[in-house]
Order: structure tokens, then C-alpha cells, then sequence
């Protein structure tokens, strides 16, 4: 497909989907995202607020509208229209964010402005660019569920930190590394059996174990640094079984990404990840929501969707001069 740069003719429609973040914003804000887009763009820019049905309902008439979907939200608000594109078979919509929310770590990667209201002013002068998307599956006794995720999906302590951020009722900026280290007290080390692309790779205990799509989770964390968009594949990180207090003396090092120099740190790549939990069901971290497995599978669906990003992004590699 040649795509044309997004300033114009590419797109009939801009939807901003609201997220619950959104919510909180002042309606003049909105609008004047709205009508600064619709500037941009030259084109017309509406707003969306519902469920799934709603979205499907709105959209069915123009099913093949070559559109762009932006998420005005966080990591977790990504994911629904990320998902909600997939399961309704929109192949000419584009997704893209206005990034709001406490983590803000999947626009980290893609080269994004953490800024909404630079944000607002960027995105008009960006074209869409491929990226990768892992597919989750994971069971829990009979159970089967599915999921997709742009980001990261981690095992461990970070479903446990899910779960203390989501009941939060006040946000500050030093939630998730508050959220963390309450994790690390609390919570017990997993025994899992880890296979890359269906060969053994790690039989022990764990604290975390992290399939990067993205470099980022947590709030800035970057739990896999060298991770890329665009390659094809999912980069593996896997924190060993160490006491507490080498644990918590240690944590700012996933900031930097040099705890992935550490001797008890693992790392790989793989097109295919498989755990099995051998200590009952583990907390599963996807793309901020949090879940329980017993086993869970991941899988790198290579460049299966355009996303609004910038090529000089670090997760993404050099693209070639020329249009795509």
C-alpha cells in the first residue's frame, strides 16, 4: 500500500476515541484539540465515547473509510482501539494517540510527544508507519481467553502493581515506582517453565518476566530496552529469583535498562513465547490490564497494523527514504 503523507488526502475521517482519562478534561480542551486537528488534517475530526458495540455501530456504514483512530488516553485505551480495529477487520484505519494517563509508555517508543498538547500540534505532519502486534493466549483451569497487546505484556509483580494502580483513587507521577515497591514486599517469586520458539529457555523462580513489543512499562521503566516495532519479534527479559533487599537496591537499574547487564537477568528474542506456571495461577500484565494464567502463549504478528508514529522513534528501525 502507498500512503501518501497524512497532512491531506489520506484520511475521510478522524475519530477521537475518548478514554477515561479524557473525561476529566475540560470540554474547551476537547474542542480545541478538535478544531486543531480538523486544521491539520483537512478533513473532518469527530469525537467517540462508548463500548465496542457503539464503535461498530458508528463505523459500519463506512467500514473501508481510510480513517485514523486516535486514542486520547493511556496505554490501557491503545489497546481497546488497537483491539476493536482487529476484531472488526478495519484494514484502512490507522491508529494513533493523544497520550494522557499515568504511564504514557507505549508513545515512548513509537517517538510520540508525552506532551498532549505538543501532541495535538505533531501528529498532522506524521505519516503512518507498520508495526508489530503480539497476540496473547492464556488459560486458567477450563478457561481460554485472548488478547492482542502493542506494548508490553510481563508476568509476576507487574499485575500485582496493575492492580494497586488501577484501585489508586489519587494519580501522581510516582505511582507506578510506589506501586512497584509495595509489589516487592508483598509478593511471592513465580517457578515457571519458559520456552523461546518451543525450545526450553528458563526452569526456575522469577520475579518478573517481560515479552517487549515496546521498551517501556511501569511508568518509564525500561524493562526491555533494546526492543524494536517493527522487527518481527518479542524481546525477552527475565528477572531471576533474588533476595529482597538485592531486588529493591537494585530496582532503579530498570530505569536505565542496564539491569539487563545484571548476571541474574536473562534475555532473548522470539517470535513465539510459551510459560507454564508450576505454582498456580500467575498475575498476567497486559498492556496495563491485569489477569491470572496457568499458561499463557505469545506470538509477534509482524507489521499487522499502521500506527501514527515517528520513524526517528527508538523503537523503530531507520525507515529507507521514500514513501511506504
Amino acid at each position: 500500500m502507498t500512503l501518501k503523507n497524512a497532512q491531506g488526502s489520506f484520511y475521510k475521517e478522524i475519530i477521537l476515541f475518548l478514554g477515561p482519562a479524557a473525561s476529566r478534561l475540560p470540554p474547551s480542551r476537547l474542542e480545541g484539540w478538535r478544531l486543531s486537528l480538523e486544521n491539520g488534517f483537512g478533513c473532518p475530526v469527530s469525537t467517540f465515547q462508548g463500548n465496542e458495540s457503539d464503535f461498530e455501530n458508528r463505523v459500519e456504514r463506512r467500514r473501508d473509510n481510510q480513517r485514523l483512530l486516535l486514542a486520547v488516553g493511556g496505554d490501557g485505551t491503545i489497546n481497546l482501539a488497537l483491539n476493536w480495529i482487529q476484531d472488526m477487520g478495519l484494514i484502512h484505519t490507522v491508529l494513533g494517540t493523544i497520550p494522557l494517563g499515568t504511564g504514557r509508555d507505549w508513545v515512548k517508543s513509537a517517538g510520540v510527544p508525552t506532551d498532549p498538547d505538543a501532541c495535538v500540534s505533531w501528529l498532522p505532519r506524521q505519516s503512518p508507519i507498520p508495526c508489530d502486534i503480539g497476540l496473547a493466549e492464556w488459560k486458567k483451569g477450563s478457561e481460554t481467553h485472548r488478547g492482542r497487546f502493542l506494548n508490553v505484556t510481563s508476568l509476576g509483580i507487574s499485575a500485582d502493581v496493575d492492580l494497586y494502580v488501577q484501585r489508586a483513587r489519587v494519580r501522581h507521577p510516582f505511582l507506578y515506582l510506589a506501586a512497584a515497591l509495595r509489589s516487592i514486599v508483598a509478593s511471592q517469586p513465580l517457578c515457571v517453565k519458559v520456552y523461546l520458539d518451543d525450545q526450553l529457555w528458563f526452569s526456575g523462580s522469577t520475579w518478573i518476566l517481560a515479552a517487549g513489543n515496546g521498551r517501556y512499562f511501569g511508568g518509564g521503566m525500561a524493562v526491555t530496552p533494546a526492543a524494536r516495532l517493527d522487527d518481527g519479534l518479542l524481546d525477552v527479559i527475565l528477572v531471576q529469583k533474588v533476595s529482597r533487599p538485592n531486588l529493591l537496591a537494585s530496582f532503579h537499574q530498570i530505569y536505565l535498562g542496564s539491569h539487563i547487564h545484571r548476571q541474574d537477568v536473562q534475555k532473548g528474542q522470539a517470535q513465539k513465547v510459551f510459560v507454564e506456571c508450576e505454582s498456580g495461577a500467575m498475575g498476567v500484565d497486559l498492556d496495563g490490564d491485569a489477569h491470572l494464567a496457568e499458561t499463557i502463549t505469545l506470538r509477534v504478528e509482524p507489521q499487522a497494523i499502521l500506527v501514527l508514529a515517528s520513524p526517528e522513534g527508538p523503537g523503530f528501525q531507520r525507515q529507507e527514504k521514500g514513501e511506504i
